[in-house]
This record gives C-alpha cells, structure tokens and sequence, in this order.
C-alpha cells in the first residue's frame, strides 16, 4: 500500500531530479529540449508555490524556500521568453536563464543536504 508519505518522497526525489536536470542543462541544451525542461515544472509544482504543498518532515523549510525561489526565477524566465521556444541558445543567453540556473544551484546545494529519499519505505 502507497501511503501520501511514500508519494511525498516520490514527488521530493522527482523535484530534486528536475533541480539537478536544470543545473546540468546550464550550458548545454536539455537532451528532451528546453520548453519540455521548463513544462516539467508544472508536472511537480502547483503553482502559486504554497508552503503547505511542501509538508514536514519530507520537505524542510530550506527546500521550501529553494523551491519558492526556484519558481519564482522560472516564471521570470518564461515571462521573458516565447511561449514554445523556437531559439534554444538564445533563450539560455539571457539573464533570466542565468538566474533561473542559479536558483537551481542553491536548491541543489539544498537539497543534497538530505539527499534522496526511499521510494518503497517510509521515513519516520
């Protein structure tokens, strides 16, 4: 039986993936492209960010943060560029990319503070 704790992990180690996906794609393009990269977000996020998305003891008020922040530079970044990005290397030549990443990097750093989480046992 998959308890909401057990999905919770799941959902954390998904975020913490899609963190990692972004700061590996800072200089070169996503392998699945970057509108898939920034559309993926919203497969994790409900947005607006509200802490109680993120409960305790799964997420931790840093990662929360990270990922208030994290979103906040994405929609900055959407904000600035087409709705379906034709020209990949020029959307991550702007600012915004470079912010967005930047925010993927503190969130990284966040993150691998606990590392990953069990997908089959729950944590107590």
């Amino acid at each position: 039986m998959t308890t909401s704790r057990l999905v919770e992990q799941r959902i954390r180690n998904r975020l913490f993936e899609y963190i990692e996906w972004v700061v590996e794609s800072e200089r070169m393009l996503p392998d699945l492209g970057l509108n898939e990269l920034l559309n993926q977000w919203e497969d994790w996020i409900s947005r607006p960010v509200e802490v109680d998305s993120f409960p305790a003891p799964v997420f931790t008020e840093p990662e929360t943060r990270a990922l208030r922040a994290l979103d906040a530079t994405w929609d900055l970044f959407c904000s600035a560029t087409p709705t379906t990005i034709v020209d990949e290397r020029a959307a991550m030549s702007t600012p915004q990319w470079r912010d967005f990443v930047a925010a993927a990097k503190a969130a990284a750093v966040v993150f691998r503070v606990r590392g990953r989480f069990p997908e089959d046992v729950k944590l107590a």
